[in-house]
């Protein structure tokens, strides 16, 4: 009777472990963003245009993970030109000509973030501790997963990933 209850809970094992193997294997590698959406609301367009350009999530087999992104902002600008066309000896004054141009100053940032990455509750939640503040995690509710294709929760914000 032992025998058969040892050999029924390495079969189980054996079989938790492949599942765990096959559930890994689908999570490890790099992720774009495919959509994005904010209490319901899809702002693919916004985030990946210009607060999350390129976005990457790259999950590898150790347990670290990689986040990389631009980011684009934009700002106002001006500047005066100005250029002497001539001089008033009557009144010994120079004429000088001012103009202004406007334009928008783009400036693009580059931005990384590291960690380490852990499952929680039976696999149902991936959890983004970052090096830089170990005391914030993120996490994530898994709402699916397939070998190309990663639907993520946090909050009112939802990701979905391709491959």
């Amino acid at each position: 009777m032992n025998k058969k209850i040892l050999f029924l809970g390495l079969v189980l094992l054996t079989l938790f472990a492949c599942n765990r193997t096959a559930f890994l294997n689908k999570l490890e590698g790099t992720w774009r963003i495919g959509k994005y959406s904010y209490s319901g609301q899809d702002l693919t367009r916004s985030f990946s245009d210009t607060s999350h350009v390129k976005y990457q999530l790259t999950i590898a087999a150790n347990q670290q993970y990689t986040e990389t992104w631009l980011s684009y902002a934009f700002r106002a600008d001006s500047a005066i030109l100005s250029d002497t066309i001539g001089f008033d000896t009557a009144h010994t004054t120079y004429i000088i000509l001012f103009d202004t141009i406007h334009f928008v100053d783009t400036t693009i940032a580059s931005h990384i973030r590291t960690g380490r990455w852990d499952l929680l509750n039976s696999e149902q939640d991936l959890q983004l501790t970052k090096d830089s503040d170990a005391h914030n995690p993120i996490e994530y509710q898994i709402l699916q997963l397939q070998k190309s294709h990663l639907n993520l929760l946090s909050g009112n914000q939802e990701y979905d990933l391709v491959k």
